[in-house]
């Protein structure tokens, strides 16, 4: 095999392998002095998996230089298109720090210190953009792009009832389709419904450039939207093709957009690939899949999915028309598409395993390329485009084809390894011992009359921010530091009960405290109620309106306890893990649909189970966004932001912390995961108690019970019933609410199939209860919430094993759910 480069558009010219130290030398124009370079103005960076760390440097160092010399200013990637605009939008605008990228990129980049090389250098050539192209929309698109499309339409004169924005929502953007499952004439009729306004939005005339975005992305939603459906009903989709024409039709928009501008494309090797579809399926490739799949079991602990699966994956190639397919039949020399691969090494796999990569065989491109120079090299492949070879570029899966039908040219890094994360604990300085809690009392809240628990009960220290809530026994525990030195009043309050207060210096550990419940009468309930001429939905409605004045909307500090525990059906525990974590709110209190986007978080303290501990960074107390995603403030999937979902009954008033509190029973007659936030499968029904101050219209407490249809997971052979309980209680200090407590019971039932089916029930409770709150002097914290748990060291001082046997752990139960 001969490697000649002479093509008439060959990137790298004259030399068959290109030593990384040369191609980055001031002198490296010299490669380009036989090349008619000037023709090409859309060049692809794809990359065998997505978590190939080298091949992301790489691609960052060949930015750089196609910016310098060749004049390429606008960087394309593989993420939402309206998302990657929005971006640049608010970062351009000077709205947000050119950090704001991190929101619109997938974060399998933004995360890594090579896309932060990448926005550090943007930020120093004000004249590059970055863009996106991908169909699904992500963080950016779920929060401005209703609003975008309301000021458009408002701007327009374009009238749309407020139930069809609703449905653009439900549909586009939170993907909440489950009601029209198995009825595919209302799908139809409810998809002709979305076209029709896209007819309004596309009859625009003289479109600005925001607007012509908008308008783009609405149409990949839409397209998005079919794919989604059809998947969920196990159509089969030939690959991802649909995906891939949205995302090329995507890119075409984006090319008009900006005829004039030279376009770098970040994306997979697949989609990047022209006719990926004539490949060769050899045995020597099977044996490959059957080679991965043992290691993926091996290292990830279970496979996505059956070996005879990945087997009709990889067969359905034949099938494939990438992204990459119709770039080059429409664009032709014009476009350079590049491929990376690699011969050895590691990547970053499903659930962040390292993943070694099976090494490629001898008839194969990597192989040679090893052997003949185990540098880093650039061959183009016009020039043995009538050989076959086996090359491993797509997924570390050796495949048989001719590589010049697929991509113009390889870029060979001989050793792959992880994405370098950004390592976030450089950032913050974290003391060992951060919050001094010298003194804790304890004891049980009980109702003065029957003597029986007060659940929920709220305990508050007037002195500092620190609070605390019962349990479903009444029982409390408080801490504060010695810094207190014996003053204050510690008070504590129920719904429905008269405040009672003690003094600091007199209370004592294992303290009864006794509550009285108020005395307002429901003749009383009706007599204010019926003076105020209120109904439910108007004082839900005021509730809503008075959020930014009653939620605090600038940063803060909040720190929490959290304690995750695990039970099996015999109410044993059987996990746990709890932390001290300080939380960091850049934004404030109000309601979004990606409650993290804003949110930081560091662990100051974690107590484990040693045998029981979870290293994935989802899981245990890591999972702490997942639970704020269910917050009634932060939150839109609830009651409050999609009232219309509900049917609501005002049930009277009650007495709450010197304060008179409305009670409003809802039920949810649309349920899903738009008026929930539990998607798939979608609850059966939903009800709860929602308690609003009757002056400030603050909600004070929070309670929703959710029923999930029973379901089979696909590839099981079990079926899945859950219920959800979720109670909540914000806390008054200084005229702004706060988190006061957040907890949520989950139990799961699982029945297997066959003739003697069995059934097993376990169960988990989530409780978040805050600890102190400063909003005065906020400390920034940099590591997003999300990746609070991503690295943590077990060994430093700030983590603690317990024994199981020490904890007094329980299932609280469903108290309130019918």
């Amino acid at each position: 095999m001969k490697f000649i480069l002479k093509s008439k558009h060959t990137l790298f010219p004259i030399l068959i392998f290109l030593n990384i130290q040369y191609v980055y030398s001031q002198n490296r124009n010299t490669f380009f002095s036989d090349v008619d370079f000037a023709s090409v103005d859309i060049v692809l960076l794809g990359e065998q998996t997505h978590g190939d760390g080298a091949t992301f440097d790489e691609k960052v160092k060949l930015i750089k230089y196609l910016h310098q010399h060749l004049g390429f200013k606008i960087v394309a990637f593989e993420s939402g298109l309206y998302d990657v605009y929005k971006a640049y939008e608010l970062y351009s605008s000077g709205k947000e720090p050119i950090s704001v990228y991190k929101k619109g990129i997938y974060s399998i980049w933004s995360e890594t210190k090579a896309f932060k090389e990448l926005l550090d250098y943007v930020l120093a050539h004000k004249e590059m953009k970055i863009l996106g192209f991908d169909s699904q929309g992500s963080t950016l698109f779920k929060n401005y792009f209703i609003q975008d499309l309301r000021i458009m339409m408002r701007d327009r004169n374009i009238k749309v009832s407020e139930k069809n924005l609703e449905k653009i929502e439900k549909l586009l953007v939170i993907n909440d389709f489950e009601e029209y499952l198995y009825q595919s004439e209302e799908f139809n009729k409810v998809t002709q419904e979305l076209l029709k306004i896209l007819g309004f939005l596309d009859a625009i005339e003289n479109k600005r450039i925001k607007e012509k975005v908008i308008v783009q992305s609405y149409k990949s939603a839409i397209n998005d939207l079919k794919s989604l459906y059809a998947a969920q009903l196990d159509e089969k989709l030939p690959v991802q093709n649909e995906r891939d024409l949205q995302m090329a039709n995507n890119f075409f928009f984006l090319k008009n957009l900006y005829p004039n501008e030279k376009f770098i494309l970040w994306g997979a090797n697949y989609h990047f690939g022209n006719e990926v579809f004539n490949f060769k399926y050899t045995e020597q490739t099977e044996d490959y899949i059957r080679k991965i799949y043992v290691q993926e079991k091996k290292i990830i602990g279970h496979n996505q999915v059956s070996l005879k699966e990945q087997i009709n994956e990889i067969k359905e190639l034949q099938l494939a028309k990438p992204m990459g397919y119709f770039l080059k039949k429409k664009y032709q020399n014009t476009l350079y598409c590049i491929a990376f691969t690699s011969f050895q090494g590691n990547y970053l796999g499903l659930h962040d395993k390292i993943i070694p990569i099976v090494l490629p065989p001898e008839n194969s491109i990597e192989k040679k390329l090893n052997e003949n120079n185990g540098t880093t090299s650039y061959v183009d492949l016009d020039n043995f485009n009538n050989e076959e070879l086996y090359s491993s570029n797509l997924g570390y899966l050796p495949i048989l084809a001719n590589w010049s039908n697929v991509y113009d040219g390889i870029c060979f890094v001989p050793e792959m390894y992880p994405p370098k994360k950004n390592d976030y604990s450089e950032e913050n300085s974290l003391s060992e011992d951060p919050v001094d809690d010298i003194k804790t009392f304890k004891g049980f809240v009980l109702d003065v009359e029957t003597k029986k628990p007060i659940p929920y009960a709220d305990i508050y220290f007037n002195v500092s921010n620190r609070s605390s809530v019962s349990d479903e026994n009444g029982f409390f525990s408080i801490s504060v530091g010695d810094q207190i030195k014996n003053k204050g009043v510690i008070s504590f309050s129920g719904i429905g009960y008269i405040t009672s207060s003690i003094n600091f210096d007199s209370i004592k550990s294992l303290e009864k405290i006794y509550l009285k419940k108020d005395k307002i009468t429901e003749l009383d309930q009706v007599v204010i109620l019926s003076k105020r001429k209120l109904t439910a939905t108007k004082i839900m409605k005021e509730a809503k309106k008075r959020i930014r004045d009653n939620y605090v909307q600038n940063p803060y500090n909040q720190i929490f306890k959290y304690k995750v525990e695990g039970f099996d059906k015999d109410n044993n525990p059987s996990f746990y893990e709890e932390a001290l974590i300080d939380t960091y709110n850049s934004k404030g209190l109000y309601g979004s649909n990606t409650v993290e986007n804003n949110i930081f978080a560091e662990i100051l303290k974690l107590s484990y189970l040693p045998d029981k501990y979870s290293k994935e960074k989802w899981r245990g107390v890591g999972d702490l966004w997942i639970t704020l995603n269910k917050d009634i403030i932060l939150s839109k999937s609830n009651v409050l932001y999609r009232t219309s979902s509900y049917d609501l009954k005002l049930i009277g008033s009650k007495i709450y912390n010197k304060k008179k509190v409305y009670e409003i029973q809802f039920v949810n007659n649309k349920p899903g995961a738009y008026s929930t936030g539990y998607g798939y499968p979608a609850p059966k029904n939903s009800s709860g108690l929602i308690y609003i101050d009757s002056e400030s219209y603050a909600i004070v407490k929070y309670e929703h019970c959710i029923v999930r249809e029973k379901y089979k997971p696909k590839r099981a052979n079990y079926t899945v019933s859950s219920t959800h309980k979720i109670t909540q209680t914000y806390k008054e200090i200084n005229g702004k609410y706060f988190i006061n407590l957040f907890q949520i019971a989950n139990s799961f039932e699982r029945c297997y199939e066959g003739g003697n089916s069995t059934c097993k029930s376990f169960f988990n409770t989530k409780t978040l209860v805050s600890n102190d709150i400063s909003y005065n002097d906020t400390k920034p914290i940099k590591r997003p919430l999300m990746n609070m748990k991503r690295g943590f060291n077990l060994k430093q001082q700030r983590a603690k094993s317990v024994n199981i046997k020490d904890l007094d752990l329980k299932f609280i139960g469903f108290t309130n759910c019918n």
